[in-house]
């Protein structure tokens, strides 16, 4: 049985670029890294005027087709390329959109059957595992499990998506889904490509960071912002293993960005870190059978949104979370030890990730440009 499972390798190409800091530095900085194209412009839902779109494109040589998926290939080649160990004796867990969704056939066209040849080229056949955002939770929790067991070395999770195409602006449109220069309701179309490498480990160095827990739960009703919630709630408890969930220095939300996100978020709170009595304590307390509790403030979470900085990456949107939440444990400046990452992709299941970081003896500790951040 291993030890622990770390993060050993991680890779990334968004609009911020291709540093795996790029992301976490723009939160931080509270840099938007997309912007309104005047070429796309819909009506805008209140006063019904042409209004462009935010965009958030990973940056290439050739611009002047945004919406052709086959502008993905250099940069997925090139991101391939440079890190080929991490893929090597790996099962990769590879997330693609849900066939059921307009911008997987036009991936399927030009994307799909290229990347599985090239990932067969570095891992051996069935070794290749292809799963959606809605079902991601679920296959990741069960690779999750073959790691701690033993049955694995080594699980790649690899994300590519775009929503850079005609198909998925006609399907957000209709219910103003769609973030413009004046419309800040809806979600900014973006794209992704990241990957995170998982290893069974026997032994921890300094600067390592391993994944202490991960729990999924499928709810049935998740139709209201505040079921999500209560579901994320239910999967962060099987992360933690037990129903009390400390609260982590950095938390992550991999998919944030619009007020039904941030309605759902307050009932993950409230309901893991709870301000108010309860009802009984509250009743013994107004009898004056009990005293009334000195106020003690929580911690402050710091709260990171990258979906909210680069836009929404669909299947992209998970591994983008965690490399952000790797960064954010490791940033010099102010290294923290635990991190939490919930994502809610929008169907029946949730996840959560606790994440370690070993910080003994890393006073010195640098990071790299590649994305293997341990010395």
């Amino acid at each position: 049985m291993p030890v622990a499972i770390r993060l050993s390798h991680y890779a990334l190409n968004a609009p911020t670029g291709t540093h795996p800091a790029g992301v976490y530095l723009a939160c931080q900085a509270g840099i938007p890294a997309y912007q309104a194209d005047r070429n796309r412009c819909i009506p805008d839902p209140s006063s019904g005027k042409p209004d462009p779109i935010m965009m958030g494109r990973i940056p290439a040589e050739h611009d002047e087709a945004p919406f052709n998926p086959q502008r993905l290939l250099p940069a997925l080649d090139a991101l391939l390329d440079e890190n080929i160990p991490a893929l090597t004796d790996s099962r990769i867990l590879l997330c693609l959109p849900a066939p059921d969704r307009a911008r997987h056939e036009r991936l399927q066209q030009g994307l799909i059957p290229w990347l599985h040849n090239r990932l067969a080229e570095a891992c051996a056949a069935g070794q290749i595992r292809v799963a959606c955002p809605r079902s991601l939770p679920e296959a990741l929790a069960e690779e999750w499990q073959h790691l701690r067991q033993g049955h694995l070395t080594a699980l790649t999770l690899l994300g590519v998506d775009s929503l850079l195409n005609e198909e998925t602006l006609n399907e957000r449109q209709p219910a103003n889904d769609v973030r413009t220069h004046s419309w800040s309701h809806g979600r900014i179309l973006s794209e992704a490509i990241a990957l995170v490498r998982f290893e069974a480990s026997d032994t921890l160095q300094p600067g390592d960071i391993t994944c202490t827990g991960l729990g999924n739960h499928s709810a049935t009703e998740t139709g209201l912002p505040h079921q999500q919630g209560l579901a994320l709630a239910t999967a962060a408890r099987h992360a933690a293993g037990n129903d009390t969930v400390s609260r982590p220095d950095r938390l992550v939300l991999a998919r944030a960005q619009t007020r039904e996100h941030e309605l759902s978020w307050h009932s993950t709170q409230t309901s893991l870190w709870p301000v108010r009595l309860s009802n009984r304590d509250n009743l013994a307390m107004r009898k004056g059978e009990k005293e009334a509790p000195q106020p003690t403030l929580p911690a402050p979470l710091h709260i990171l949104r990258p979906a909210l900085t680069i836009g929404d990456s669909g299947a992209a949107s998970l591994p983008v979370g965690l490399i952000t939440a790797c960064e954010a444990l490791r940033f010099r400046i102010c290294p923290a030890n635990t991190a939490l990452v919930l994502d809610s992709p929008g169907g029946p299941q949730h996840l959560a990730m606790q994440l370690h970081h070993q910080r003994h003896e890393i006073a010195q500790h640098t990071g790299s440009k590649e994305g293997t951040r341990h010395e």
